[in-house]
């Protein structure tokens, strides 16, 4: 009877600890930052039985992270131009991270490059890959600008 009622105490618990994450992660959102969280079942009772303890960890991100993976998102699902809609404003920020402006500018060079993007222009992609490489020459994304320029360079022809 005891090891039901310490089950119990633990859901009870484990369900108040799941409210409690998910009221931050409405709060950050609000706040204008987003939330990935993951919870894990493991541990046991205080008797020493498996029972049913709950760790709730949450990894917050910018609301410009958020931004990016949501472009990330509709590019996937074939949404060129809501990509490069979201994509248009990080770019116009001005206080955007030097990594996360790399990030936007690679996006914005695949985005108006892409095959399967029946408004592509391959010349706005072409200046968005080449203002990447001269404002970050050292960037970790050079390969890949540098395949895609060789790529539209054909297709320019």
């Amino acid at each position: 009877m005891t090891s039901s009622r310490a089950r119990s105490r633990a859901g009870a618990t484990a369900r108040s600890a799941a409210k409690s994450a998910w009221l931050a992660c409405a709060a950050l959102l609000v706040a204008g930052c987003a939330a990935r969280t993951q919870t894990t079942t493991k541990d046991f009772d205080p008797q020493g039985n498996p029972g049913e303890s709950y760790t709730v960890q949450s990894t917050f991100i910018s609301k410009d992270r958020a931004a990016l993976d949501r472009a990330r998102e509709l590019a996937r699902a074939g949404d060129y131009g809501g990509a490069i809609q979201v994509l248009d404003g990080l770019y116009a920020k001005r206080d955007l991270d030097p990594k996360m402006r790399q990030e936007v500018l690679l996006g914005l060079g695949e985005m108006h490059g892409a095959a399967l993007n029946l408004a592509r222009d391959y010349g706005k992609a072409t200046a968005y890959l080449q203002e990447l490489l001269a404002i970050y020459p050292k960037t970790e994304y050079r390969q890949r600008a540098e395949e895609l320029l060789a790529e539209y360079a054909k297709h320019q022809e």
